[in-house]
């Protein structure tokens, strides 16, 4: 069973005692193991809405997954999951399998070997073709074209002469 390390940033003493005992009640629920962490490799990031130290970090937070522990009445669209107080053992594990899912596809798309880059080489140009002084001298009379092509100056004889057909 994978373990999961979990990072309480910006919460209160209070918050930080009811995360872990929920989490301690809803571990035989959970599709891994979770366990709160300091330091070390860090899987989620529980940011805390209450006070201005939480939502200054969540501000600044650019990689991993992050949760937003908050009042009923807050949201916050820069977390990935919102952790509503008072912290309930469902919503906790619906939160955390969600996380994990996450997690895994996030460690995925790193472990995957990105397409090899397409190299885009520039055309070549075709040398300008130098002419002779005979080329020059003696151009190539234009083709010419029947007049019967261009039916808004083709006149025929046994209707009046007109600009364009009807």
């Amino acid at each position: 069973m994978t373990t999961f390390r979990i990072k309480l940033c910006g919460i209160n003493n209070i918050d930080m005692a009811s995360l872990n005992s929920v989490l301690q009640l809803s571990d035989s629920r959970l599709d891994s193991e979770w366990q709160v962490s300091q330091s070390g490799q860090v899987d989620l990031f529980v940011y805390g809405l209450d006070r201005e130290e939480g939502r200054s970090m969540l501000r600044q937070h650019r990689r991993g997954v992050s949760a937003a522990l908050a009042q009923k009445n807050q949201t916050n669209a820069l977390a990935n999951f919102i952790i509503k107080k008072p912290i309930r053992t469902k919503q906790l594990v619906e939160v955390l399998n969600a996380a994990e899912e996450q997690i895994k596809v996030m460690a995925a798309e790193q472990t995957e070997k990105p397409p090899a880059p397409k190299t885009i080489s520039s055309p070549k140009k075709a040398k300008p073709k130098t002419k002779t002084v005979d080329e020059t001298i003696h151009k190539p009379a234009k083709k010419r074209h029947s007049w019967a092509l261009f039916p808004s100056t083709y006149h025929d004889v046994n209707r009046p002469f007109m600009t364009c057909p009807r």
